[in-house]
């Protein structure tokens, strides 16, 4: 799989944080390290602000369908952020299930083929990083 080199660049190039600017970036990679470490057997939802969010704008169906699950999502995150913080453990070690929204951060600056192979990369490194073999949900790129 070919990932120009611009793509590999250091992980927090790309980021903004737009969503919790009193938080950086490092200190939220870290929470979520802790997080993730302290709670093995979590499924997770990971990826950037659409994930974030996903807790403060839906909170009744997360409460409802998502109770015990960790959220992973780092609003400005892009692919390269990602595959970053899974290499680094913030995904729990023995996860059943991961969902994965990442990309559409990546969608205004890389070719649509190159975003691709980083989701696609971004998936295979959620099962490296686990012990288990979790089954693993892709999003579509949402605008």
């Amino acid at each position: 799989m070919y990932i120009p080199k611009a793509f590999v660049a250091a992980s927090k190039g790309c980021h903004r944080n737009r969503s919790n600017p009193e938080s950086t970036w490092d200190e939220k990679c870290i929470n979520l390290r802790s997080f993730a470490y302290a709670n093995k057997r979590l499924s997770c939802l990971i990826g950037d602000s659409i994930a974030s969010r996903f807790v403060t704008r839906h909170d009744h169906v997360w409460r409802k369908y998502f109770s015990g699950w960790m959220n992973a999502g780092i609003g400005g995150d892009c692919c390269e952020n990602l595959l970053h913080r899974i290499e680094s453990g913030n995904v729990p070690r023995e996860c059943k299930i991961a969902v994965i929204i990442i990309g559409s951060n990546n969608i205004s600056r890389d070719f649509p083929e190159i975003v691709a192979e980083a989701i696609i990369k971004t998936a295979k490194a959620v099962t490296s990083a686990t012990l288990s073999n979790p089954a693993i949900f892709v999003s579509g790129v949402l605008p």
